[in-house]
């Protein structure tokens, strides 16, 4: 396996149980056609976790957005998500990565990736850190808690 699989694998674990929370499940229902939303995400995580990118302002990686790149806060304000909701999906999120790290821990065979036991735990703690920045950056944003719209693509 390699990292791109790897982060694919927990992503698509991930919304596995969000989907189907009894708190935030149903924003997910919002989202047109959620499977072909799937790559995307991935994508985004691979960018984030292998580009070492900070910004919430990717260029464009041809998901459909604008050439100077997409703004993950604006593009989530159409669902107009709670922010005990950020919370909860921080927490979803932050629990999958700790599973998923104690299942690599007990099942780990060098022969199964082309990456180490520790480049996963690292990998594992810069995608817990980023889930924290992005919760911050969330719920510090003027944008975030407001605007009208009920679904996004």
């Amino acid at each position: 396996m390699d990292k791109n699989t790897f982060i694919e694998n927990i992503v698509r674990a991930f919304y596995e149980r969000a989907t189907q929370d009894v708190i935030i499940g149903y924003q997910f229902q919002k989202i047109i056609d959620f499977e072909r939303h799937i790559p995307k995400i991935i994508l985004f995580w691979q960018f984030q976790l292998l580009q070492k990118s900070n910004s919430f302002n990717l260029p464009s990686i041809d998901l459909e957005y604008p050439a100077e790149g997409f703004n993950l806060i604006k593009v989530h304000r159409p669902l107009h998500i709670h922010r005990g909701e950020v919370g909860r999906w921080a927490t979803l999120f932050k629990n999958v990565l700790n599973e998923q790290q104690e299942k690599y821990k007990k099942n780990f065979k060098a022969t199964d990736t082309n990456f180490t036991c520790d480049q996963i735990f690292i990998l594992m703690a810069d995608w817990n850190k980023k889930i924290t920045l992005f919760e911050e950056k969330f719920l510090e944003s003027p944008l975030f808690f407001g605007g009208t719209g009920s679904t996004i693509n």
